[in-house]
């Protein structure tokens, strides 16, 4: 069984190939593929600071907020900039979090303990799309234009917040200040939620690496500085009701679905985007889970140190008193929920109390002696690198087994003292351990742990002599004699998934020829290995950095794929609100007998001879009324609209009452396009019922429609009319509701 899926790894190597070249040229601490997650953060800082700046400008007026943009972006200090760069920051932010998902994808760190952080994951990335269509919204510009009616309309097709979302955008007369009011609460309070998921996104993580070094950080700002000098976004035009809505300024990184809603194949592209997000939140359950072999601890052997409690990533282990009758007082106790079965805590117990239920590893010293050998420790995310896996594991290139031992631990952090002590009392003649590049370790800190351990700067410390660890000059023994502690090697390199000649190179240098790279072998290394060739690792690096920034431009910068209308196109809206009659009751839905008893009820309780002839009349159509309501359906008309455009009829459509009972008001939305011109424009309402001609309502008017121009046509329910809609009505609220 391969360690790693070969699919997977096709894709990751287009990452390791730039980060090794990146490793090699700028130092590992510098390479920003081991920080894509921990740049949001920054950025988050980013947008949170200039979001204030702009806020203090921001009108939630639909009658000013645009207004209040401008004055901002063209006369307030530093306005421009500070609005250019929140826009850039939320697309830089996006661009690495994408980037982060596919890194931790294709490193498969998705399943097992780290469920919880690639769902959350997901879920924040998502949050994200619904921050950056609010930011679009609130400067009620062009481009907030063209995202209100689109996300209105696929809302109200999902029902998400019912089916009149879009008539509140379709006019400046119809979009309330409540409405901005909530999109910039929404605006404002996702930050909140970002920080709690991102709370828990980290929940199973100790130390977790939140902010990238403070060089890095610094030079990522300043970089995005210079960049938004360099690429001013212009302010776009205001919002006009009275245009066909067009996206002239595209942010792919948010709005990359605007291309779909002039597409003919746009309901088969939605449907495949809704399979993507769900298969993403599936991705944990669609793979067989590797299996974990959690850690498990022999009480008598335990000290209570906490070195395995420190050490371990995931916050597995726990210190607790003892209720036995040992001299320690505290024992280790393991959350097998939570382990990772990565060996790190058996590396970080000097005294063998940390064992696994069953071997995580070939068989090794027990089966096969290592006297007068080399012993190669290689963790498992690099055994894949050099094409071992669980079934075929003894040997690396044509090293010959009699004067080289391999064997695959779940992590190189699981060589401790205790373990190097054992595999040179075998009689090795040393250990060579392959691991992943220090910031990329597969269980994130075992690398760092090792390093610690040979520098004696962590405990447990794998002594050597104190001229050793200058980088000593003993040379390897070459006799099958057992070596002395002080004279036992210990190399450890480090090298990603595209380096494995590097590592066979490395490691057949100091089987064969007892030096290591020409050099005699040092008693304690770790050291990152380096390609050979520094011009190709330049050129491979530079051209990784000028990929990621020209496709960040195109995403955030470009002009291209502008959604603008067709030409010469116009647009005829029809949007209002109906309220239709009921439906006709049937005699048959009474009953025989019904509406004689309710009659018989309501003269026994009042005295009709008293009353006056209008008011018995009224009093018997009450009690009709209530047998109807019993037996009769609550359920509205349905509305027909036909609409003729000179002469020919170019659109019909029914439309339902809203309710659960279909006993609410129609919501008419009805878009038609036109050539631009002077038309004659009939519009026909007629309420549809079984048994009844219903009510018909008409409109007929000449009208010239200008390239690109919308005509609005609105329903008066007081005086049961269409009109055109141009300037607000006479009304104190005109929503056509009312």
């Amino acid at each position: 069984m391969s360690y790693r899926r070969p699919t997977f790894q096709f894709f990751l190597r287009l990452f390791t190939r730039a980060e090794t070249a990146i490793n090699h040229v700028w130092g590992e601490r510098f390479n920003f593929f081991y920080f894509l997650g921990s740049l949001p953060v920054i950025l988050l800082f980013v947008l949170l600071f200039t979001g204030l700046f702009m806020f203090i400008y921001y009108n939630m007026s639909a009658s000013s907020s645009y207004e209040s943009v401008k004055y901002m972006t063209e006369h307030a200090t530093l306005g421009r900039f500070m609005r250019n760069l929140h826009r850039y920051a939320s697309d830089a932010m996006m661009f690495f979090v994408i980037l982060h998902m596919l890194r931790v994808l294709f490193e498969e760190k998705f399943q097992n303990h780290r469920t919880l952080a690639w769902i959350t994951g997901v879920i924040i990335m998502l949050i994200m799309m619904v921050q950056g269509i609010t930011g679009y919204i609130l400067p009620l510009d062009t481009n907030s234009r063209f995202v209100m009616e689109k996300t209105s309309e696929i809302l109200a097709g999902l029902r998400v917040f019912g089916d009149t979302l879009p008539r509140s955008f379709s006019s400046p007369a119809l979009l309330g200040k409540w409405i901005m009011w909530v999109v910039l609460i929404v605006h404002l309070i996702i930050p909140l939620f970002f920080i709690l998921l991102l709370f828990v996104h980290l929940l199973r993580v100790s130390r977790a690496k939140l902010f990238p070094p403070q060089q890095m950080t610094l030079a990522f700002v300043a970089l995005l500085a210079v960049y938004t000098l360099i690429f001013p976004i212009p302010m776009a035009g205001k919002a006009e009701a009275e245009k066909m809505p067009e996206l002239l300024q595209p942010d792919w990184f948010y709005l990359f679905f605007a291309p779909v809603f002039e597409n003919r194949f746009s309901l088969y592209i939605w449907l495949a985007m809704g399979a993507t997000v769900v298969l993403l939140f599936a991705m944990p359950w669609l793979f067989k889970r590797r299996a974990i072999i959690p850690a498990v601890v022999t009480p008598e052997k335990c000290t209570g140190c906490t070195l395995c409690a420190t050490d371990c990533p995931y916050q597995a282990m726990h210190m607790v008193e003892r209720a036995d009758n040992s001299r320690h007082k505290l024992l280790v106790s393991i959350d097998t929920s939570l382990c990772s079965g990565c060996g790190i805590c058996a590396g970080s117990c000097s005294y063998g109390a940390i064992d696994f239920a069953a071997p995580t590893t070939p068989k090794g010293l027990e089966d096969e002696a290592v006297q007068g050998k080399w012993v190669t420790l290689i963790c498992q995310s690099r055994a894949h690198t050099l094409g071992l896996t669980a079934d075929s594991c003894t040997s690396i290139s044509d090293l010959p087994d009699t004067a080289h031992h391999l064997e695959v631990m779940t992590c190189s952090g699981k060589l401790g003292a205790s373990r190097a002590e054992e595999i040179r009392a075998a009689g090795a003649m040393g250990i060579i351990v392959g691991a992943c590049p220090g910031s990329d370790c597969w269980y994130r800190e075992g690398n760092t742990w090792l390093k610690d351990r040979l520098a004696e700067s962590r405990k447990p410390r794998i002594r050597s002599t104190a001229g050793s660890l200058a980088g000593g000059t003993q040379a390897a023994a070459t006799t099958t004699a057992a070596i002395s502690p002080a004279e036992f090697p210990i190399v450890a390199l480090s090298f990603s998934g595209t380096q494995k000649g590097d590592f066979t190179r490395a490691v057949t240098s100091i089987v064969k020829n007892s030096s290591y790279l020409n050099k005699p072998i040092p008693v304690r290394l770790f050291e990152i290995l380096k390609p050979s060739q520094w011009a190709y690792s330049f050129s491979m690096s530079t051209l990784a950095l000028t990929l990621l920034l020209w496709i960040f431009f195109l995403g955030s910068s470009g002009r291209f794929g502008a959604v603008t209308h067709a030409t010469a196109t116009s647009l005829l809206r029809l949007d209002f609100f109906y309220l239709t009659d009921k439906k006709t009751c049937s005699p048959d839905m009474i009953p025989p007998g019904a509406r004689e008893a309710a009659l018989e009820r309501m003269a026994g309780l009042v005295k009709l001879d008293n009353l006056t002839p209008e008011a018995r009349e009224r009093v018997l159509q009450q009690a009709s009324d209530s047998v109807a309501s019993k037996y009769c359906s609550r359920a509205r008309r349905d509305l027909d609209i036909t609409v003729t455009l000179d002469g020919k009829q170019i659109a019909e459509r029914s439309f339902k009452p809203t309710g659960l009972q279909n006993d609410g008001i129609v919501y008419a939305l009805l878009k038609q396009t036109v050539t631009p011109g002077k038309h004659s424009i009939t519009v026909l309402a007629h309420e549809k019922d079984t048994g009844s001609v219903g009510r018909k309502t008409d409109y007929a008017a000449e009208l010239v429609f200008e390239d690109g121009e919308v005509k609005l046509i609105d329903f008066e329910p007081n005086q049961a009319r269409f009109f055109l809609r141009t300037t607000p009505t006479p009304t104190e609220q005109a929503t056509g509701k009312e």
